[in-house]
């Protein structure tokens, strides 16, 4: 068989698996989303995060029993059955130590989520350990123990009625751990509810800065075109000598079907529609397998062509609608591999679904999508970009989204650790970088505090940038923006798109990102809430948040490695290239629009 053959064969098979996954018995419904008051959480359901050292080579079906035995051992005031599939065992792999997510089902606590607080706050006290050291971004170090900063002027406020003698976030163990670590070093580090994180403004942020507005941009014939970007010279992609880099973007993905029409629409020679040359790059000709689709039926690290856009979808554990998100965005994660491809055009792309259409995940879904970007087999360097920031309540929090209002700050405190502890192992590894959106929370001129995962000291947080670098007091952040990061070192700012009135805003159409977009536009509707859609022409939209600063610092990043340089170098040279006039570490990125 050739290998277009093979591809073809391939390519229908996975068409065929997709077609299963929608009309066959084995497909599970998406669970029920969680109503009010508590609908952040998934009825009955528990993360176990168990580690041990990679030598065990532990199957999930010995990671479950091992669970088993050690929760057996654990003496609790409050005990409850616990069901622990072995499908629902995710490995992440750091460099001395793995950690397995273990979900496990408290049927008992399904219709009670106070029940179900109570046991998983006393199995996380018992268990706990000291949250994973981090190596801090631009330091070749030793991993340092992980910090949480106080609020500024004084103690942090207790956020959902905790105890004031609680400490801020995760910290060392006040008592001795009910357990100890099995002779081979196996052992359990927390406990935590799956929390669901969506787009809507009272869970994660308010999605992106503003709503995607239409846009159809002309093609210059003579010059540079509206959707490119000016780079520094020390900021290019090599022309020669390079080495491959991945970037694992964790975002929504389009559906195939959907996919597979941009390409028929905006893509294919023979069509009446001008050529869209950035879905071209993203998406080219599926037929010959130019961009690689990896299900839950196939082996989702199988890596397509170096040059290909890889669609990763994850048989993730996510709501199918958490309420207040006003329209659909399966485009937002190939609107930001356009943004990656332009500014580094040779990375190796993978768009894993860590997010479903409306923007919504969980803890399971982004912890599945992590292992997914370290899959077993990498050897190119890898930068990890995550355009979504969770509304888990901060220590120094000053207002508590409604949605967390009443859930204990144990539960807050052991859903921060599970988070830290997930990221901070990926970033151990030596040839890694995360980066992450620092949020879209600001309002009337205030900069709140980056959101996670941007806020934790193993993540490269991004905040948003004007358009205009030129005109002083230049540069300025986005009224919408978060501030960038806690640590100075690791937040940088990028061009984020701008937007023009407010409750919604919507991205300028000409001071806005342009990218990649294949939905219909969405148009406010007359009530907060409603939208129409409008036909869209071209394949383009115009867009706004930080959710696309960041892709352009993972861009830089990622060209930086190509040159062969390490996380901690590349993230230094970053740093003495970006501008530090108005707001730190501002990085001088421009798209020509």
């Amino acid at each position: 068989m050739s290998e277009s053959q093979q591809q073809r064969k391939g390519f229908l098979g996975t068409i065929q698996r997709i077609i299963c996954r929608l009309v066959c018995d084995e497909t599970p419904p998406p669970p029920t989303p969680v109503r009010d008051p508590l609908r952040s959480f998934e009825p009955g359901r528990v993360i176990i995060l168990a580690e041990f050292p990679p030598e065990l080579k532990l199957t999930p079906q010995e990671i479950v029993d091992r669970v088993a035995r050690r929760l057996d051992q654990v003496n609790l005031e409050q005990q409850e059955e616990v069901r622990l599939p072995p499908e629902r065992v995710v490995i992440l792999r750091g460099p001395k130590l793995w950690l397995a997510s273990v979900q496990g089902d408290v049927p008992a606590a399904r219709q009670d989520p106070a029940r179900l607080f109570r046991f998983i706050d006393g199995l996380h006290q018992a268990i706990k350990k000291p949250p994973l050291e981090t190596k801090p971004l631009g330091q070749d170090s030793e991993p340092q123990p992980p910090e949480f900063p106080p609020a500024p002027g004084g103690e942090p406020p207790q956020p959902g009625g905790g105890s004031g003698d609680q400490p801020p976030g995760p910290g060392p163990v006040a008592a001795a751990r009910a357990i100890t670590a099995d002779a081979d070093g196996f052992d359990l580090r927390a406990a935590s509810p799956n929390w669901f994180a969506s787009g809507s403004k009272n869970i994660i942020g308010g999605g992106p800065g503003g709503w995607p507005s239409p846009a159809t941009p002309p093609t210059n014939p003579n010059g540079p075109q509206p959707w490119e970007f000016d780079l520094s010279p020390t900021l290019q992609p090599p022309e020669i000598g390079a080495i491959d880099v991945e970037v694992a973007i964790l975002d929504t993905a389009p559906a195939l079907a959907d996919l597979l029409d941009a390409y028929a629409t905006w893509v294919g020679s023979n069509h009446p529609r001008p050529l869209n040359p950035l879905l071209q790059s993203l998406l080219a000709d599926p037929s010959s397998g130019a961009f690689n689709v990896a299900d839950r039926y196939g082996p989702s690290a199988a890596l397509g062509p170096s040059g290909a856009l890889d669609v990763v979808y994850l048989p993730t554990s996510m709501p199918s609608l958490l309420g207040d998100f006003p329209y659909p965005i399966p485009s937002h994660g190939l609107f930001i591999a356009g943004i990656i491809r332009l500014l580094a055009p040779k990375a190796k792309l993978r768009l894993i679904q860590a997010l479903n259409n409306e923007a919504g995940g969980s803890i399971t879904s982004i912890t599945q999508a992590l292992a997914a970007a370290n899959h077993p087999g990498r050897t190119a360097p890898l930068v990890i970009n995550c355009s979504f920031a969770m509304q888990i309540p901060r220590p120094n929090d000053i207002s508590i989204p409604p949605d967390m209002q009443g859930v204990p700050q144990a539960t807050i405190d052991s859903m921060t650790q599970t988070l830290h502890d997930t990221f901070a192992l990926i970033s151990q590894l030596p040839d890694v970088v995360i980066v992450a959106a620092a949020g879209n929370t600001g309002i009337g001129g205030l900069h709140p505090l980056a959101r996670f995962p941007a806020a934790f000291e193993a993540v490269a947080g991004v905040a948003a940038l004007k358009q205009d670098l030129n005109t002083p007091p230049a540069p300025q952040l986005t009224d919408y923006s978060d501030q960038a990061d806690d640590q100075p070192v690791e937040g940088f700012a990028a061009f984020g798109g701008e937007v023009t009135g407010s409750n919604p805003s919507i991205a300028d159409a000409a001071k806005g990102v342009l990218g990649a977009f294949i939905e219909s536009w969405p148009i406010p509707g007359a009530t907060p809430g409603s939208f129409s859609t409008q036909p869209n022409s071209s394949g383009w939209a115009r867009w706004a948040g930080t959710s696309f600063a960041a892709p352009m610092v993972s861009a830089i990043l990622a060209n930086l490695f190509s040159e062969g340089r390490s996380p901690a170098n590349a993230v230094n040279i970053l740093d003495l290239a970006s501008d530090d006039t108005s707001v730190r570490n501002a990085v001088p990125v421009k798209q020509h629009s």
